[in-house]
């Protein structure tokens, strides 16, 4: 869907109706400024966007580090506008460096007639009935209700390097969810496909839902979304149609309303730049 004008309004309504969470057409992301630098220094960006990386709210709520060649780990401090947000990272050391956002969310959920509906404040005075929400205030939970916790993680990756490409940031983490990729993510064509291997905890990880969408490069440009699901063996292999900057997007499957919500979520967004 291309980006509407009037779309900006919806989702401010949208943000105030949901209170502290996000509306989920609003997906966080983290990038460099530029993906091959040659400096001791460069400028990494962040924000909630709808359409890929055109931020409309600052980034909030995420630990942002940078991970150097050498494995040294920098904490960046985010600054910047109501719009986008933006941080100062040393890059002293020739190699590859990894961007990284986290945080966690601690999410509850009641069981009303038989569905899951998230517990969540709401600003909004005049609420349609339970029947048609997707959520219950905590005013709303009785005693009677039952109710199970959820931790969604959450983190955003990018990759940059200056004067030549190195693996040390690539290398597998064996707790939470993790990525690895069949080439370096800062030597991605549209002549090569590229394969991607999910693992929680150090197993692979079969059933993510991914979608790879391109950041439009002119007004009249149709929009590029590939969708896949991660398969047996944790991975999914994406052919990229045309070359330019690509927000890879990795979410646990979403459950039915009747389903008990699992006791952990993961989502991952990754920023590439394909040539």
């Amino acid at each position: 869907m291309k980006f509407n004008p009037f779309s900006q309004l919806t989702a401010v309504s949208a943000l105030f109706f949901a209170a502290s969470m996000t509306v989920q057409a609003h997906s966080p992301f983290i990038a460099p400024q530029a993906y091959t630098i040659d400096g001791d220094g460069t400028a990494v960006i962040g924000g909630f966007a709808e359409a890929p990386f055109a931020s409309e709210f600052a980034l909030s709520g995420f630990a942002v580090a940078v991970n150097d060649p050498n494995g040294q780990v920098q904490q960046l401090e985010l600054k910047g506008t109501k719009f986008l947000t933006a941080a100062d990272a040393e890059t002293k050391a020739e190699g590859t460096y990894k961007i990284t956002a986290t945080r966690e969310n601690k999410l509850e959920f009641a069981n009303v007639n038989g569905k899951w509906l998230r517990v969540m404040e709401s600003h909004n005075e005049q609420l349609p009935p339970l029947a048609e929400r997707n959520f219950i205030t905590p005013a709303e939970v009785t005693a009677k209700i039952k109710k199970v916790s959820s931790t969604r993680y959450e983190q955003l990756i990018g990759y940059f390097s200056k004067a030549k490409l190195t693996d040390t940031v690539l290398q597998a983490n064996q707790k939470g969810l993790d990525v690895q990729f069949s080439q370096h993510p800062n030597s991605l064509t549209t002549a090569q496909p590229l394969t991607l291997t999910f693992t929680v905890d150090g197993k692979v990880h079969k059933g993510l839902d991914i979608v790879a969408i391109k950041q439009w490069a002119s007004v009249d440009e149709k929009e590029i979304e590939i969708k896949q699901t991660s398969n047996e063996k944790g991975q999914v292999q994406l052919a990229f149609p045309q070359a330019g900057q690509y927000i890879i997007e990795v979410n646990s499957p979403a459950t039915a309303e009747k389903a008990q919500p699992a006791a952990q979520t993961y989502r991952l967004n990754i920023a590439l730049q394909v040539n």
